[in-house]
């Protein structure tokens, strides 16, 4: 019987494409913003317009208490919290503007040329199928991960509609737990559809299939406040957690369990509650700081029998096409902390 391999994937995995990290995000969105070669259409310009002077109302904050401005999670979590507490509908306008600049943003940064890690990844992987069933839980809203898997003609499913869709044996699922860029939620009946990522040019101009009322992207934020628009995202969530109990090795590459994602903190104490078949956990980051943060989470005894910190970036290797999937997953490269 093959062995259960479950890859969570966070910011980390898809830096090496030019993809912003969370904490420089809103930073290298408002570059884009104010630089003049960059064109915008605009009702773009009007998207970031409506971002970044409620990011500058946001600053004025900053002379009474610490935060990161430019962290996405941390002004995501700050917006969320606005419009919990207040009925003005201008933070939900800004909030439906944020998703459309994440999503430009990811668009305007990612270079082709950095696709090559990714297609390496793949081959890896599937040089390994005969070993090992993999599938994908993801916090990326981007579509770095289905275009490497499309290159090598791997197929996937997104598990949004395992009734109307099944899940082949064949197909390795990936699940995108914060929604993704090509995911698209009518406002009325709450239809979900998804886009090839050659279509995302019509992202404003696309309306549902069934009552052709508008729809905007499906993003869910990386904060507190998980707030499912639709029973298809509680179907991607549901799919992660039996992956996740199921797994016999997790391997996390660049996820840092950042403290305001609450939410997923308890979702995975319940996923290892139950989690007989567990062997191993890898967490591959470059960050010392991350590495206590997970020290801090687990418990000592399980950590020392169960993980393995590999100080690491994803694309770092002296070949410079990166930690390959067999080193990930036995967990076992020089420079790596068992244990801590």
């Amino acid at each position: 019987m093959k062995e259960k391999i479950v890859f969570i994937l966070g910011a980390g995995f898809s830096n090496p494409t030019g993809a912003p990290l969370v904490d420089g995000f809103l930073k290298e969105a408002r570059d884009i913003y104010f630089n003049e070669n960059e064109f915008l259409e605009q009702v773009e310009k009007d998207f970031f317009g409506k971002v970044f002077k409620y990011h500058g109302d946001l600053a004025k904050a900053r002379t009474r208490t610490k935060f990161d401005i430019d962290n996405i999670e941390d002004f995501f979590s700050i917006l969320d919290i606005n419009i919990a507490s207040s009925k003005k509908q201008s933070f939900k306008e800004i909030r439906r503007a944020l998703v459309y600049v994440i999503i430009k943003t990811l668009e305007r940064l990612i270079k082709e040329d950095g696709y090559a890690l990714y297609y390496n990844f793949v081959r890896d992987l599937c040089d390994l199928s005969d070993q090992y069933d993999y599938s994908f839980v993801t916090f990326n809203y981007d579509l770095i991960l289905e275009r490497a898997l499309e290159n090598g003609s791997c197929l996937y499913n997104y598990c949004l509609h395992p009734d109307k869709f099944p899940i082949k044996s064949f197909q390795k699922k990936v699940l995108k737990l914060h929604g993704s860029s090509n995911w698209l939620i009518c406002n009325q009946c709450k239809k979900v559809m998804v886009l090839n990522h050659k279509a995302l040019g019509n992202l404003y101009s696309s309306s549902c299939s069934s009552c052709k009322q508008e729809v905007i992207p499906l993003l869910i934020p990386p904060t507190w406040n998980k707030r499912f628009d639709s029973t298809f995202i509680e179907n991607v969530w549901h799919f992660a957690f039996e992956e996740l109990r199921q797994a016999n090795r997790i391997i996390i590459i660049g996820y840092s369990l950042p403290p305001t994602d609450i939410y997923f903190r308890d979702f995975l104490t319940l996923c290892l509650k139950d989690s007989d078949p567990l062997r191993k956990i890898v967490v591959i980051d470059p960050n010392n700081s991350i590495k206590e943060r997970y020290e801090s989470f687990f418990e000592a005894d399980f950590s020392r029998r169960y993980l393995n910190f590999i100080q690491r970036t994803f694309s770092e290797r002296s070949e410079g096409w990166g930690i390959t999937a067999k080193e990930m997953i036995e967990g076992e490269l020089d420079g790596s902390i068992d244990g801590y």
